[in-house]
């Protein structure tokens, strides 16, 4: 079971739409997608994202900030 998640508000639909693509390609290889800001996520300061449990990630669109679009495991 997870202990941790996250919540992304507003990502590029064509760009999480090329990052499930290329996993579905290349299960296995890791993927990342590049916050606006230049600092690192503050939740991953203290622990970083584990492997087991991994950290979940909610995400919505920037057309539809209030829907969850795409769902993911963050794993370090």
């Amino acid at each position: 079971m997870t202990e941790a998640a996250m919540v992304l508000y507003g990502l590029y639909a064509d760009k999480m739409n090329a990052v499930l693509a290329a996993q579905l390609k290349a299960p296995g290889e890791t993927f990342s997608v590049q916050p606006h800001s230049t600092g690192p996520i503050v939740g991953f300061l203290s622990r970083g994202p584990l492997v087991d449990p991994p950290t979940v990630l909610y995400a919505s669109t920037t057309t539809a900030l209030s829907e969850v679009a795409y769902r993911a495991d963050l794993v370090g």
